[in-house]
């Protein structure tokens, strides 16, 4: 699907998909539709990443609505990303502004929590962690330096750190090309650190812990996404997962996060209408 400029035609976007390999034809194609549609039927050609990258279904739609919305068709692009993730990042981007940072962050923090799983929660997406005695399912989130969230992604707990990273980072990596790097633990060592710098042109980090430390030491970066995990887990629901659907239980997990940015944003209003008046306003 990429290089000239002309409007793609159905059958190079159904070989995209079914290079693929995940399945999702109609959805795809539905997606490509409402995207003709909603540029009007000026939708350019579109440079969409190698099919080595995708692995789930998830990534394709985000890989397809991503080049979409760069092509100037934002309207299927906003449906897939969800009207829930556009007010998390607004949020996020109104917190950063006053803090005199800019909107987008270019550093991140990733880190995975476990927890157990309700009755509720079916055998196809849950899993058993031996080291840590859980059956349940396991939160990957991305913060960025200030601990807000970017991104959440739940799997079953049995899905490795760095296997459930490679669709974490390329997702995060279509909806935040401004991201040049990602610190994380040393679960995420090994192979990922090339694959993400070789596909993603992603600098991954990992900060171990200091080998001669004794007992709890908090360590640079990671205490960010550390604090942002627990802070989620004030809202008593996640303190264990109790959704059928992955998607409800990553909605919700996004929700809470949004709870927090308006409680900042509003506490913050409050104490500037509280505060007395500067010496030179008075002067004034």
């Amino acid at each position: 699907m990429a290089g000239r400029r002309e409007v793609p035609v159905e059958r190079a976007v159904m070989a995209y998909v079914r290079a693929c390999g995940v399945g999702g034809e109609e959805e795809a194609l539905r997606l490509w539709r409402a995207a003709r549609a909603e540029s009007r039927g000026r939708l350019c050609g579109l440079r969409a990443p190698h099919v080595d990258s995708i692995h789930t279904r998830a990534a394709l739609f985000a890989a397809l609505a991503a080049v979409y919305e760069r092509a100037g068709a934002p309207g299927p692009a906003r449906t897939a990303a969800g009207v829930v993730g556009q007010i998390r990042d607004q949020l996020r981007k109104r917190i950063r502004r006053e803090m005199g940072r800019a909107p987008g962050a270019v550093a991140t923090v990733i880190d995975s929590q476990s927890v157990k799983a309700a009755e509720t929660v079916g055998k196809d997406s849950r899993g058993y962690v031996g080291a840590k005695k859980i059956n349940g399912r396991k939160r990957h989130l991305v913060v960025d330096t200030k601990g807000l969230p970017l991104f959440v992604m739940v799997t079953p707990a049995d899905t490795t750190d760095r296997d459930a990273a490679k669709e974490v980072l390329f997702r995060l990596r279509l909806m935040h090309p401004e991201i040049t790097i990602v610190w994380a633990d040393s679960g995420y060592a090994g192979q990922l650190l090339t694959w993400a710098k070789k596909n993603l042109d992603l600098t991954l980090k990992t900060i171990s812990r200091p080998k001669d430390a004794v007992g709890f030491v908090i360590l640079p970066r990671r205490w960010v996404v550390e604090r942002s995990l627990a802070w989620i887990m004030h809202a008593r629901r996640h303190a264990r997962d109790y959704e059928r659907l992955i998607q409800h239980s990553e909605s919700l997990i996004t929700w809470a996060a949004i709870t927090l940015m308006t409680r900042r944003i509003t506490r913050r209003s409050s104490r500037r209408s509280t505060q007395p008046a500067s010496r030179e306003a008075n002067r004034d």
